[in-house]
């Protein structure tokens, strides 16, 4: 542990070094090229203050640590409130300019609201979002700029005049030792927190399944299984979930855990999007090997088996599990117009109506094939949905149409795909 914090405080001296020698060298360039110390102040200066902050916060971000990345952002602004101002209230007393209490304080309270609000819909803060965040620094730079102009800005900074050479080397030096530095703190503090929540030994090696989380950038509750995701060292198999995935799993849930842990088996296609398990990618070998902690779960962990068609999952599994149908919105283009001017308002149709629809539907694959005209049913029936979201029986009707389609397939007769398809729809 003592070699982390070391780390760790190695890290905040080069970030806050390195920023100070960063915006010295910089400023001192800035004003020998003319550049007026307003500008100076408010650009360079002013935000070297936080290059720290965003040295440690970008670095987490590129490993994919966006806990350390919110915290470091919150936890500066909470300490910066509480530790920094008040210190220096506890030594003398702080005066408050009016267009601080007017204007800079409302602002900072606006802006976290806003983080908030982020934060809330979809848990992370987006690409949109951050482009936001820069607008309104931007707008909050030419208030400075303003402000600073009319005189009302009492702060201005003074640039040492340091040779040329030794700006240079300046700027180098801190920029490099910020780099370095972000990475030892983000590092260290990773680490840190690995061994806060290890569980077995507080090796370096150690596999626990808190340990496992931490190296692996992970969510400490959600586990995605799938040929790619989550491979075992030793695990050289390319096109299937393993029987030593299977064996991982047993393992980790040997440790006990205070979170609800969730275990995801699916597949991704050629371009890393979820797809389903089917025969060939989730075979009965690993499947079999996982039975018995799937019929006798332990508390506090739920296992989730993504596939298009219920029968590609093997039938042990189905019976140990609760199935349900969830249609996608963003992949179907709701375009129907092939049986538009015989099927659409089915389910006004009474039962007598049942052959003559059938017949209908029968004679369309004279023209299309039976597959674009059960695609077109399940358009329109989703296309109903969305827009009549409380009829939830039509989720149902969208099952009994896609398993129309893999009748289909297996080469049915059309005439009796539609007998059945229409008895089931039309009450």
């Amino acid at each position: 542990m003592m070699v982390q914090v070391l780390i760790l405080l190695v890290g905040f001296f080069l970030l806050v070094k390195g920023a100070d020698w960063f915006v010295e060298g910089a400023a001192s360039i800035a004003k020998k090229l003319g550049i007026p110390q307003l500008v100076i102040g408010l650009t360079i200066v002013a935000m070297g203050t936080s290059l720290p902050e965003a040295a440690v916060s970008i670095t987490a971000a590129l490993d994919n640590n966006a806990g350390i990345t919110i915290g470091n952002i919150v936890g500066s602004n909470i300490l910066n409130i509480l530790i920094i101002l008040g210190i220096t209230a506890v030594i003398t007393n702080v005066s408050i300019q009016k267009s601080t209490f007017y204007y800079e304080i409302p602002f900072m309270l606006i802006i976290t609201v806003i983080l908030m609000i982020f934060g809330i819909t979809g848990s992370k803060i987006t690409f949109m979002e951050g482009v936001i965040f820069w607008i309104l620094f931007l707008l909050y730079l030419g208030y400075l700029y303003v402000m600073s102009k009319k005189g009302t800005e009492q702060e201005e900074e003074n640039v040492k005049d340091i040779p040329v050479w030794k700006c240079l080397l300046f700027m180098v030096l801190g920029g490099v030792m910020v780099v370095m530095g972000s990475d030892f703190a983000v590092s260290g503090a990773t680490e840190i927190a690995r061994l806060l929540n290890c569980t077995s030994d507080k090796s370096d090696n150690c596999e626990c399944l808190n340990c496992r989380w931490i190296r692996e950038n992970s969510h400490p509750a959600v586990l995605t299984i799938s040929r790619i995701d989550n491979k075992p060292d030793d695990d050289d198999s390319k096109t299937v979930i393993s029987i030593k995935q299977s064996q991982m799993i047993k393992e980790a849930l040997v440790s006990a855990s205070e979170f609800h842990r969730v275990f995801i088996f699916c597949d991704r296609d050629e371009n890393g999007n979820i797809a389903g398990l089917n025969p060939l990618n989730f075979q009965a070998e690993t499947a079999n090997s996982l039975l018995k902690i799937i019929e006798e779960p332990q508390p506090g962990v739920t296992f989730i088996f993504l596939t298009r068609y219920v029968e590609d999952v093997l039938p042990t599994i189905i019976s140990r599990s609760q199935c349900f149908f969830v249609p996608s919105f963003k992949e179907i283009n709701y375009s129907y117009n092939c049986i538009s001017d015989v099927f659409t308002d089915y389910f006004s149709h009474s039962r007598k109506d049942v052959f003559d629809l059938s017949q209908k539907l029968n004679d369309l694959t004279k023209e299309i094939s039976i597959q674009e005209i059960l695609d077109g049913i399940q358009n329109y029936i989703l296309a109903v949905l969305k827009t009549n979201p409380n009829r939830t029986e039509l989720i149902k009707h969208v099952e009994i149409v896609e398993n129309a389609k893999r009748q289909a397939k297996l080469g049915i007769k059309s005439a009796n795909i539609f007998d059945d398809l229409c008895l089931k729809l039309i009450n």
